[in-house]
């Protein structure tokens, strides 16, 4: 297999154009057309592995390893076991890293034994327990059966945080070319989960609630669903498979961002909406509209922000569609101040013509230590939301 490895942010990457065109329909990046059946990548949005046709493209982050595994586990508590050889740089195979990582959160997760809980079970018995289903009792032709279609709550780990943890598991042990130490303790806690469902490719996350009782599996649960939605198999129009493991940069940037603020707002007193999507533009409702970051004082917006996973040279090459969407949600919301939130960008605040409203853009780079990325974050959150917290409490 030709292996193709490629480097997130970096420009003047050339690739042949059959190679761009499948990461463009994966929506890895943007491709231009260059001389002798070759392409120019740019504008990345995802990193990972891409297989198909006898290659193999590794899309490598620009920042280390440790800076995106920093967004899963934002407190840092699951580097506190990972194993000395997994240095986390720019360099490191960073799917080997994220395969560590997890084995390091399952392994505080798991000390204790799997969680256990109650699942509604469907089933047909000759021992009435729980509830009888009437429903299937009453089309069921007569003498058909003995048994009867029952429902009742079964004490057992097949519930949905293991559902969730074993099918990740599953797919790093079926897509990722693990080392033999490696895969064995994968192998190792996915026989701790023996009896556990597997949820089918497409299938909806199952649900659960974060309390007490569950809290030391969160780490492991988030990284979970992370490898759970980067995974797909695609088959293209002319029949040939193209296998991925991808994650989506500018939606992980965009939470870890979210989950910073959320923090933040709690302590200010002010209470944060993140993704609010049943706001519309029009009276009529027929344009919906959705915010990253919308605050409120008292139920009126008193800020908001969106945030954009890309990388801005000069003021010239912020696009208008992204200036517009935000004036657009300021107009909405009577504000005359909103800001953009990019990974890379000059700082600056511009006025728009014909109107008060003011336009601030943003930086925050990733690539900073983990405790200048949080004190930025902090100093993003006073310039969009600290004077509007303080105005309306005087």
């Amino acid at each position: 297999m030709q292996i193709v490895s490629l480097l997130e942010g970096e420009k003047g990457q050339v690739v042949d154009f059959g190679i761009a065109t499948r990461l463009m329909e994966l929506k890895v990046c943007d491709a231009s057309i260059g001389p002798l059946g070759k392409a120019y990548l740019s504008n990345f949005r995802k990193i990972g592995l891409v297989e198909f046709d006898g290659f193999r493209i590794e899309i490598k982050p620009k920042v280390s390893v440790r800076q995106v595994l920093q967004m899963l586990d934002p407190n840092l508590k699951s580097f506190q076991t990972l194993p000395s050889d997994v240095s986390l740089d720019s360099t490191d195979e960073w799917t080997h890293a994220l395969a560590d990582f997890f084995d390091s959160q399952l392994s505080l997760a798991l000390r204790r034994g799997p969680l256990e809980g109650y699942r509604e079970e469907e089933e047909w018995s000759r021992t009435i327990k729980g509830r009888i289903q009437f429903s299937k009792f009453a089309t069921t032709p007569k003498f058909a059966s003995p048994d009867i279609p029952i429902i009742h709550d079964d004490f057992n780990i097949n519930i949905p945080e293991n559902i969730i943890i074993f099918t990740a598991l599953t797919i790093l042990l079926s897509k990722l070319e693990l080392g033999k130490d490696l895969r064995a303790r994968h192998l190792s806690h996915s026989r701790t989960l023996d009896g556990v469902s597997l949820l089918q490719s497409g299938a909806k996350l199952p649900s659960y609630r974060l309390t007490s009782r569950n809290m030391h599996y969160a780490p492991a649960l988030a990284t979970a669903e992370l490898i759970i939605l980067s995974q797909s198999f695609t088959a293209n129009s002319g029949g040939s498979t193209v296998k991925s493991f991808l994650i989506d940069m500018p939606r992980l940037f965009e939470t870890f961002i979210e989950l910073e603020f959320l923090k933040l707002s709690k302590v200010a007193g002010v209470e944060f909406r993140p993704q609010k999507g049943n706001q519309y533009l029009d009276e009529s409702q027929v344009f919906r509209i959705q915010p990253d970051y919308l605050w409120f004082k008292d139920g009126k917006v008193i800020a908001l922000a969106d945030a954009k996973y890309k990388t801005v040279d000069s003021r010239s090459e912020v696009s208008n569609a992204d200036v517009n969407q935000v004036i657009a949600y300021c107009s909405r919301f009577d504000l005359k101040q909103g800001h953009l939130i990019f990974a890379e960008a000059p700082e600056f605040e511009t006025t728009m013509y014909n109107s008060e409203i003011t336009l601030l853009v943003h930086q925050l780079d990733l690539s900073n230590p983990s405790q200048v990325v949080r004190q930025e974050i902090s100093r993003l959150f006073d310039s969009i939301v600290g004077g509007k917290v303080s105005a309306t409490q005087n």
